[in-house]
Protein backbone atom coordinates (compact mmCIF):
# COMPACT_ATOMS: atom_id res chain seq x y z
CA UNK A 1 0.00 0.00 0.00
CA UNK A 2 1.43 3.50 -0.87
CA UNK A 3 1.74 6.08 1.50
CA UNK A 4 1.05 9.63 0.97
CA UNK A 5 4.55 11.48 1.07
CA UNK A 6 3.39 14.79 0.08
CA UNK A 7 2.74 16.87 3.03
CA UNK A 8 0.16 19.40 3.16
CA UNK A 9 1.44 22.86 4.82
CA UNK A 10 -0.64 24.57 7.53
CA UNK A 11 -2.23 27.81 6.62
CA UNK A 12 -1.08 30.31 8.63
CA UNK A 13 -3.23 32.43 11.18
CA UNK A 14 -3.17 35.56 9.06
CA UNK A 15 -5.38 33.61 6.33
CA UNK A 16 -7.51 31.85 8.90
CA UNK A 17 -8.61 34.83 10.27
CA UNK A 18 -9.23 36.35 6.96
CA UNK A 19 -11.56 33.50 5.94
CA UNK A 20 -13.49 33.72 8.70
CA UNK A 21 -13.97 37.67 8.49
CA UNK A 22 -15.05 36.65 4.69
CA UNK A 23 -17.77 33.77 5.79
CA UNK A 24 -19.18 36.30 8.40
CA UNK A 25 -19.62 38.86 6.27
CA UNK A 26 -21.56 36.45 4.12
CA UNK A 27 -23.50 35.31 6.39
CA UNK A 28 -24.59 39.20 7.64
CA UNK A 29 -25.62 39.57 4.19
CA UNK A 30 -27.72 36.43 3.83
CA UNK A 31 -29.03 36.98 6.88
CA UNK A 32 -29.92 40.34 6.43
CA UNK A 33 -31.09 39.97 3.04
CA UNK A 34 -33.63 37.38 4.67
CA UNK A 35 -35.25 39.05 6.98
CA UNK A 36 -35.68 41.99 4.53
CA UNK A 37 -37.91 39.01 2.22
CA UNK A 38 -39.46 37.96 5.13
CA UNK A 39 -40.75 40.86 6.84
CA UNK A 40 -44.20 42.40 5.24
CA UNK A 41 -46.68 44.74 6.65
CA UNK A 42 -49.62 42.53 8.01
CA UNK A 43 -52.90 44.29 8.36
CA UNK A 44 -55.14 41.30 7.76
CA UNK A 45 -56.77 40.40 10.77
CA UNK A 46 -56.16 37.11 12.38
CA UNK A 47 -58.30 34.78 11.16
CA UNK A 48 -59.09 32.63 14.03
CA UNK A 49 -60.31 35.83 15.74
CA UNK A 50 -63.16 36.33 12.90
CA UNK A 51 -64.02 32.70 12.97
CA UNK A 52 -64.41 32.80 16.72
CA UNK A 53 -66.90 35.93 16.19
CA UNK A 54 -68.91 34.18 13.41
CA UNK A 55 -69.52 31.03 15.88
CA UNK A 56 -70.40 33.82 18.72
CA UNK A 57 -73.04 35.38 16.38
CA UNK A 58 -74.24 31.84 15.42
CA UNK A 59 -74.67 30.99 19.01
CA UNK A 60 -76.49 34.20 20.08
CA UNK A 61 -78.85 33.80 17.50
CA UNK A 62 -79.43 29.91 18.33
CA UNK A 63 -80.24 31.07 21.95
CA UNK A 64 -82.36 34.62 20.81
CA UNK A 65 -84.21 33.37 18.43
CA UNK A 66 -84.75 35.34 14.95
CA UNK A 67 -87.88 38.13 14.00
CA UNK A 68 -89.28 37.61 11.01
CA UNK A 69 -89.43 40.96 10.21
CA UNK A 70 -85.36 41.65 10.58
CA UNK A 71 -83.93 41.13 7.02
CA UNK A 72 -80.64 42.33 7.95
CA UNK A 73 -78.64 42.64 11.27
CA UNK A 74 -74.82 44.68 11.61
CA UNK A 75 -72.74 43.34 14.73
CA UNK A 76 -69.61 45.77 14.81
CA UNK A 77 -66.16 43.97 16.12
CA UNK A 78 -62.52 45.80 15.81
CA UNK A 79 -61.59 44.05 12.64
CA UNK A 80 -64.90 44.74 10.60
CA UNK A 81 -68.58 43.99 10.83
CA UNK A 82 -70.61 40.86 10.73
CA UNK A 83 -73.96 40.91 8.55
CA UNK A 84 -76.79 38.70 8.97
CA UNK A 85 -79.21 38.26 6.43
CA UNK A 86 -82.11 36.49 6.75
CA UNK A 87 -84.38 34.86 4.34
CA UNK A 88 -87.79 32.64 4.11
CA UNK A 89 -86.81 29.11 3.60
CA UNK A 90 -89.65 26.83 3.85
CA UNK A 91 -92.88 27.22 6.29
CA UNK A 92 -91.21 28.30 9.73
CA UNK A 93 -87.69 27.31 8.63
CA UNK A 94 -85.86 30.51 8.12
CA UNK A 95 -82.15 30.76 5.65
CA UNK A 96 -79.22 32.43 7.51
CA UNK A 97 -76.42 33.86 5.96
CA UNK A 98 -73.84 35.18 8.18
CA UNK A 99 -70.84 36.78 6.59
CA UNK A 100 -67.91 38.89 7.60
CA UNK A 101 -67.06 41.59 5.91
CA UNK A 102 -63.16 43.17 6.32
CA UNK A 103 -62.41 46.43 5.75
CA UNK A 104 -60.06 45.15 2.59
CA UNK A 105 -62.84 43.91 0.76
CA UNK A 106 -62.84 40.08 2.10
CA UNK A 107 -65.05 38.23 3.17
CA UNK A 108 -66.39 34.91 4.92
CA UNK A 109 -69.55 33.42 4.73
CA UNK A 110 -72.03 30.33 6.21
CA UNK A 111 -75.45 29.64 5.61
CA UNK A 112 -77.80 27.57 8.03
CA UNK A 113 -81.56 26.84 8.37
CA UNK A 114 -83.22 28.13 11.45
CA UNK A 115 -86.37 27.26 13.15
CA UNK A 116 -87.42 29.53 15.92
CA UNK A 117 -88.95 27.11 18.70
CA UNK A 118 -91.52 28.72 20.70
Amino acid sequence: MKQLTQKLIATSLLETIVSSVIFMILFIIAMHSMTDLLVYENRQPNHLVIENDLKKCRRMIAKEGVDRNTKERYYSFPWGNIKVSIFPYKGDILLIHISSEIEDGQSTGYYFLHVNQE
